[in-house]
Order: structure tokens, then C-alpha cells, then sequence
């Protein structure tokens, strides 16, 4: 039906009803899929996280692997460390047995400044936990430490 050349659209037509509908769906799935978003930043299917992912869930697959990218600084004596017998309730396994401590600042590495402390894990079975990492002095006993971040997690089966 037209009006002076123009298509009316009308909801009784079946074609808009249709691309109603197909809009309100894709409208939906942009808001569940934006609600549900995991933190971090997936690089190569290896989940990159950073201080600023603290609190906010992380999904994985076991085998998956998981590297947290943290500020630091070794020359003060602090150091990321797990808590005694932490991890994750046995949902991960760290890579190495400690931290590896990039250096390198824009290009070039310089003593005495910050860097990155990085640890690398991998997803070794399914449930939820928490990932925690403390800033602290290790030398140091009974004193809280300086910053935590906590990463909870939920890993899937593969």
C-alpha cells in the first residue's frame, strides 16, 4: 500500500512485525551479552588482567590460561605474593612457581623505577573461587598488606 509513492509501514503488515521483533531481539541480546561481560581483556584466548579487573568476575574454560599484569615496584621490598596456600580453591595452577618482573618501561629497561610484576595461571578444573594477590613485604610479619586485588572466578568445563 502507498501514499503518493511512499509505503505506508504498519504493524498489522507481517514484514515490519517481523523486523520488530528481529530489532527488539538483537536489542536484547546487546544488553544481556554488555550485563554479563567478564573482566579482563582477551588476548590470543589468554585472559590479560590488571589491577583495575579487581572485583569483577572472570569466566574461563578449563585449560584456559590466565596472566595478571600487576604495578610494582621491587626496589621498595614489596612483591604480588598469593596467600599461604592460596589458589583459587584449586581452580588454577600458576605456570611458574613466582612472578616474572618486566622491567622494561617504553622500550627501555631502567633500575630502580616500577615495573610489572606478572603471573601467569591456567584453569584446571570447574567452580568458582577467588584469585587473590597481596602487595606486601615478605620480610615482614603481622603487618597487613599495602594493596589486594581479588579476581573471582567462575571456570567452565572446556
Amino acid at each position: 500500500m502507498s501514499r503518493g509513492g511512499l509505503a505506508i509501514l504498519s504493524p498489522r503488515r507481517p514484514e515490519v512485525k517481523k523486523s520488530l521483533k528481529s530489532g527488539i531481539l538483537i536489542a536484547l541480546a546487546i544488553v544481556v551479552q554488555s550485563c554479563a561481560s567478564s573482566g579482563g581483556k582477551v588476548r590470543d584466548g589468554v585472559i590479560e588482567l590488571v589491577a583495575a579487573d579487581h572485583d569483577q568476575r572472570v569466566d574461563l574454560k578449563v585449560g584456559q590460561l590466565v596472566t595478571v599484569r600487576l604495578d610494582a615496584n621491587r626496589t621498595t621490598g614489596y612483591t604480588w605474593r598469593r596467600p599461604s596456600g592460596e589458589l583459587a580453591q584449586g581452580l588454577v595452577q600458576p605456570l611458574h612457581p613466582e612472578s616474572r618482573y618486566d622491567r622494561k618501561i617504553d622500550g627501555i629497561y631502567s633500575m630502580g623505577v616500577g615495573a610489572i610484576e606478572v603471573w601467569e595461571f591456567k584453569a584446571v578444573r570447574a567452580g568458582s573461587g577467588t584469585l587473590r594477590l597481596e602487595y606486601r613485604r615478605p620480610f615482614e610479619q603481622n603487618v597487613d598488606p599495602l594493596r589486594i586485588v581479588d579476581f573471582p572466578l567462575r571456570v567452565t568445563g572446556p
